[in-house]
């Protein structure tokens, strides 16, 4: 069976302290028919001389230009991308595994009827230490209409050459969740219980920083059920039926995950299990 081409697409902006580590772990997969294209916005810090550095290592595509946001250097990664499997990766995060976007291939080719398959993901700061781990529920669609349960770096999606799919550029925090929701009107979902990817908080990070706005964000892509949205017995039910099951779960995955770190693709630390228990089990997913 022929082995589908696999576009990963990375929007970025000055930042080159984190982007060398986006890079080395799509270059670190063990699935080799990847093209990896980064669009950058025009950098004036040091991104542009590691993008340089890493395109002749592996299937590194750039183009740096002005742009309009991430969801406009997104969108122009897509008209761009040959592959028949689409995955977003912001400069910031990471794949976590080398077998990250194999497995996602082999579930896809699996199972034909679905169209989009996500895992879950790590959640670590600056330092690269990891604070969270973060687990999703079972795809539902009334669940992804009160909340984005779905992690994007932790994605993959099936891509319909009929069809066009991109990014609302008139978002600048809630662009992936607006995603999910358009895709989710006629695509099939699919949850995958494996740690797949690393998500970075940090001071710059905008959905860390400007956590009001992105509320406000994801109210309005989801306006057509606000009402079911600001229930605050639904709000309570899903804190007790999913989020402190989803917590309990990440604390079970600790000791297994610590045993998997010669693993990751990139440098990643723990914290003392006092210290992520804390965190784990009350911080929020935007706390740093």
């Amino acid at each position: 069976m022929n082995k589908p081409l696999v576009s990963i697409i990375t929007p970025t902006f000055n930042y080159g302290e984190f982007i060398e580590d986006t890079l080395l772990s799509v270059q670190m997969q063990n699935y080799p028919y990847i093209e990896h294209i980064v669009v950058d916005g025009g950098s004036t810090d040091n991104t542009i001389s590691i993008l340089k550095k890493y395109e002749s290592r592996y299937n590194l595509k750039w183009v740096s230009e002005p742009d309009k946001g991430v969801a406009d250097a997104a969108n122009k990664g897509l008209k761009m991308a040959k592959g028949e499997i689409i995955g977003w990766l912001w400069s910031d995060d990471v794949y976590l595994y080398k077998t990250t976007v194999s497995e996602a291939v082999e579930f896809l080719c699996n199972y034909p009827n679905v169209d989009v398959v996500y895992g879950n993901l790590v959640i670590f700061n600056k330092y690269g230490i990891i604070s969270r781990i973060q687990i999703f529920p079972k795809f539902s669609y009334k669940l992804l209409l009160r909340r984005c349960c779905i992690g994007q770096s932790a994605a993959f999606w099936r891509r319909k050459y009929n069809q066009s799919y991109g990014l609302d550029k008139s978002l600048q925090l809630a662009i992936d969740y607006a995603f999910w929701l358009k895709l989710a009107k006629s695509h099939s979902f699919m949850h995958v219980n494996k740690l797949w990817a690393g998500d970075r908080n940090h001071d710059r990070r905008k959905t860390v920083t400007q956590i009001k706005k992105l509320q406000e964000e994801k109210e309005k892509v989801s306006s057509n059920n606000q009402k079911i949205a600001q229930n605050i017995f639904v709000k309570y039910w899903d804190k007790f039926t999913i989020g402190i099951p989803s917590r309990i779960l990440g604390l079970l995955y600790f000791r297994k995950l610590k045993k998997s770190q010669k693993n990751f693709t990139v440098n990643l630390k723990f914290d003392n299990w006092y210290s992520f228990t804390y965190k784990q089990l009350f911080k929020k997913n935007h706390e740093i």
